[in-house]
């Protein structure tokens, strides 16, 4: 059977059992095959990818005089219009409440920051610490809360209102179950393995723990995690990206190889090498050594098309050499009878008395 391209890749890969993966998006299979078969580094996205996407509200806190209620009432305003996974933890837990949110004026998302309105005639600001420095808000103590909770690996968003913040709430994120199989798999095939998150060291730090990551990539915004794909590229790794959002699509587009998360979003998946069907992160590593078999496949393949055109070229060889034997025989056969007959019969007149 012969085949070339896309139809290898796909012979190759139809078995049953890999079912679960499909070769889709800016590169060719079987360029992608080859880029996996050099790669030395996996970038791993740490929320919706390494975590499950839905996180939880944990904790509300307040400042002296305000009420919880207020707090989540203020949050799930701002945060109706988002779609990010936070925001709609933060949605969840204000149905929960039984919470009516108000209508906003002058939404504004922030990347990789968080998100700023106007309430009720009030500028509010919902985001992380880099987003309350940057304003320059008053912390009133909450920086410090916010430590504590970074140590148990929950994630602060604080609520701000006229420059001052007046509430946090803490979020948690729960690695899926298949995160520490993936990362010791990819481990175990001597790979480098690595977390990239816009969230504070601390807070992911005890997410790297639980799956087994040694080197995590904290605090980068969306817009910089391409940037910090090429630098690895720089120190001469061939980096796999693993993501499932719309902020991870620079990323997957720079890493060598892109790998999407197939409940991730439709950009993501556009922009990746490889898309995985099953949300489980243990088909990672089967993509990468399904890759290898393939190469081995194809060695295999280019070996026996190479000894067949040899066999081939030797045999025409010996053809042409039996032909030109066969011509030279036709061409001086019949005189050289010819001349034995002649001296045969000199012989014989000599022998007659």
């Amino acid at each position: 059977m012969c085949l070339k391209g896309d139809r290898l890749i796909s012979y190759l890969i139809k078995p049953r059992k890999h079912l679960s993966l499909i070769c889709a998006g800016k590169r060719e299979p079987i360029m992608t095959t080859i880029k996996i078969k050099g790669m030395s580094c996996n970038v791993f996205d740490k929320t919706g990818t390494l975590t499950k996407g839905e996180p939880e509200v944990t904790d509300v806190l307040t400042a002296t005089g305000m009420e919880e209620y207020y707090i989540l009432k203020m949050a799930t305003s701002i945060e109706a219009a988002s779609e990010h996974p936070l925001a709609q933890a933060i949605i969840e837990k204000g149905r929960q409440e039984q919470v009516n949110p108000d209508p906003v004026e002058d939404f504004e998302a922030l990347s990789g920051l968080g998100a700023r309105a106007v309430l009720n005639g009030k500028k509010c600001l919902l985001g992380n610490l880099r987003l309350m420095g940057k304003k320059a808000v008053a912390m009133n103590g909450f920086d410090q809360k916010a430590k504590r909770l970074a140590s148990e690996a929950k994630t602060c968003v604080f609520v701000a209102e006229a420059d001052r913040v007046i509430g946090l709430l803490a979020l948690s994120y729960i690695p899926k179950a298949s995160a520490r199989a993936a990362v010791s798999s990819l481990k175990g095939m001597g790979l480098r393995v690595a977390m990239i998150t816009g969230d504070n060291e601390r807070t992911v730090q005890a997410v790297a723990d639980a799956v087994g990551i040694d080197q995590v990539l904290a605090e980068v915004l969306p817009g910089d995690k391409a940037d910090e794909i090429m630098e690895l590229q720089a120190q001469g790794q061939v980096v796999a990206m693993v993501g499932d959002g719309i902020n991870d699509a620079p990323a997957l587009t720079t890493a060598d190889i892109g790998i999407a998360i197939g409940a991730g979003t439709d950009v993501a998946m556009e922009a990746s090498d490889i898309t995985l069907i099953r949300d489980d992160l243990r088909s990672v590593p089967v993509a990468i050594r399904l890759s290898f078999q393939t190469m081995r496949v194809i060695k295999m393949y280019v070996q026996f098309v190479v000894m067949c055109m040899t066999r081939q070229r030797e045999t025409r060889k010996a053809a042409s050499s039996r032909g030109r034997n066969l011509r030279n025989f036709l061409m001086i056969g019949p005189d050289l009878c010819v001349e034995q007959k002649r001296s045969s019969l000199k012989r014989s007149r000599r022998r007659l008395p």
